[in-house]
């Protein structure tokens, strides 16, 4: 189990869908935790910090339903690896930032 403030996402909101993250809400709120969802995938990027690989939707849905840790499969990025996600990582931030704006 990992604490979701841990994990950061590479999806800004225009590559997430709504509807799949109510659903998953819902699901997560019946099931009163994460349930019967698959692990997020996680890439460890040094310093502490998790990047998801896979399940952004699932993540987001689990913060919406207020669960504060999940289970998360980790893995080890290269270096080159760990950069470039952490630069997806940064322009996801970004994005979400400036929607917020508005």
């Amino acid at each position: 189990m990992v604490n979701l403030r841990r994990l950061m996402s590479r999806q800004g909101p225009s590559e997430m869908t709504g509807n799949k993250i109510k659903r998953y809400t819902s699901a997560m709120r019946a099931q009163a935790g994460y349930g019967t969802f698959p692990p997020v995938e996680a890439a460890d990027v040094g310093g502490g910090q998790l990047v998801i690989v896979d399940g952004h939707h699932r993540a987001e849905a689990a913060t919406k339903a207020g669960l504060l840790a999940i289970p998360v499969n980790i893995s080890t990025a290269s270096p080159e690896e760990a950069a470039q996600l952490k630069d997806e990582a940064a322009m996801a931030k970004a994005e979400r930032t400036e929607r917020c704006r508005y």
